[in-house]
């Protein structure tokens, strides 16, 4: 380790006193930070700015070892059955690593430095060529990102192992496309679905965002393209819906109002719009609050569109109110309809693998949408598969699926999440 100029005999051996030297190195970081900082601000003698750096550099390191021990000796506990699995190895057995300041934030930190030392070791030589100030964040970015990587090679190497479904042709029965994710662009597979042939469609196009990363491919194109290119997304769709379906799109506030202005308002018996609000406590404009919504359009062809309001209903909140009472006495007493909006979050307790998809919708918004449009047996169309949320959902409720999904990585992903599905039926 004489390349990082850290020696291991410099690092305390047990866990209170490692506490204590991260508790003291990360004040002393501090304070180099602030003198690195004074003295470029200052423009000082090169070498003298050279020095302040290599001081915090080293300090920075000496604390990522140190919290790299730490892990190792906390992985390192013995595990009990049925008791506590943080008690301090010493003779006072009764003193947990949370007694003595180091919570389980802090233990998770240093069990994965412990875990990734190469990854850590890499962050601080790149520190150290590039001029900067190594941390344990960026230790994590780092395997994070590893690990992402390693999901994408592993799901791309699936889909090249995987026989892809043949798109059936344009004289095909429907039943010749259900329960498929299609390798393709949904476009290949809507020319040839017939018409009025599925019960509903949820549709999650891409939002034409710049940056959105789908494992190393991009979408996104002038805004006026991307608008032709929904429109006429959108007349395929209402094709392919029956009289009495119902067709939902996700999209940001703007795709959406155009889109409904545009098209649906001309072709559409009755088009409603519902809004999911979720609060990722991110976010700031200098000129108008922070977006945090999405728009989701409701269009029907007929009057008669079935729709099943009794499968979702919801709670009353308001129990002592006179009205409410009015309406449990006279039978109503199981809930109301859901509200045009819905307050529920971001996806945040999914499978980690499933992350590697930059947009994944909540379970929960999908689920209401099926229950309410469709009955078991019933077609759905996903035309973007992504990370496969809406086709276990509809696999999940005795619905049958359609879906097309253009990157081979989330076709991967998408077969292995109903491969796992089919094996916990079992």
């Amino acid at each position: 380790m004489n390349e990082i100029q850290v020696h291991k005999d410099e690092i305390p051996a047990t866990i209170e006193e490692l506490k204590d030297f991260i508790l003291i190195g990360t004040e002393r970081l501090k304070a180099y930070r602030a003198r690195l900082n004074a003295v470029k601000k200052l423009s000082l003698a090169k070498n003298i700015v050279e020095q302040a750096l290599e001081d915090a550099q080293n300090v920075a390191t000496a604390l990522l070892f140190a919290e790299s021990r730490l892990g190792g000796l906390i992985s390192n506990i013995e595990k009990e059955p049925g008791k506590r699995n943080d008690l301090l190895p010493s003779t006072n057995r009764g003193t947990s690593l949370q007694d003595i300041g180091i919570g389980y934030k802090e233990q998770h930190f240093a069990q994965l430095l412990h875990e990734n030392q190469n990854t850590m070791k890499g962050v601080i030589n790149f520190s150290k060529q590039n001029g900067t100030i190594p941390t344990k964040y960026e230790v994590l970015k780092r395997v994070k990102e590893i690990e992402r990587q390693n999901v994408i090679h592993k799901y791309r190497r699936a889909a090249m192992d995987e026989a892809a479904s043949a798109i059936p042709d344009n004289s095909s029965p429907i039943s010749d496309f259900l329960d498929k994710v299609f390798m393709s662009d949904i476009r290949e597979v809507l020319k040839n679905l017939p018409d009025k042939s599925v019960d509903m469609i949820f549709t999650d196009a891409d939002y034409n965002l710049p940056g959105t990363n789908y494992a190393g491919r991009r979408f996104t194109s002038d805004f006026s393209d991307y608008m032709k290119w929904y429109i006429l997304l959108a007349q395929e769709l209402f094709r392919v819906l029956k009289d009495d379906g119902n067709m939902f799109f996700i999209n940001y506030a703007r795709q959406n109002a155009l889109l409904w202005g545009k098209y649906l308002d001309d072709v559409c018996y009755d088009v409603q719009e519902y809004v999911w609000c979720y609060n990722t406590d991110t976010g700031r404009h200098n000129k108008h609050f922070t977006k945090a919504h999405r728009s989701i359009l409701h269009a029907t062809k007929s009057e008669n569109n079935r729709w099943y309001n009794y499968e979702v209903l919801e709670p009353y909140t308001h129990v002592d109110n006179v009205g409410v009472k009015r309406r449990m006495e006279a039978g109503f007493g199981n809930g109301r309809a859901p509200y045009s909006w819905f307050n529920l979050g971001t996806c945040n307790n999914i499978p980690n693998e499933t992350k590697i998809h930059p947009c994944v919708l909540p379970e929960a918004i999908v689920d209401k949408f099926i229950r309410a449009s469709t009955v078991a047996g019933n077609v759905i169309l996903i035309p973007f598969g992504g990370a496969g949320t809406e086709i276990l959902a509809s696999k999940r409720l005795d619905r049958h699926f359609i879906s097309a999904e253009i990157v081979d990585v989330y076709h991967g992903l998408i077969m292995q999440r109903l491969r796992d599905f089919d094996a916990s039926q079992d």
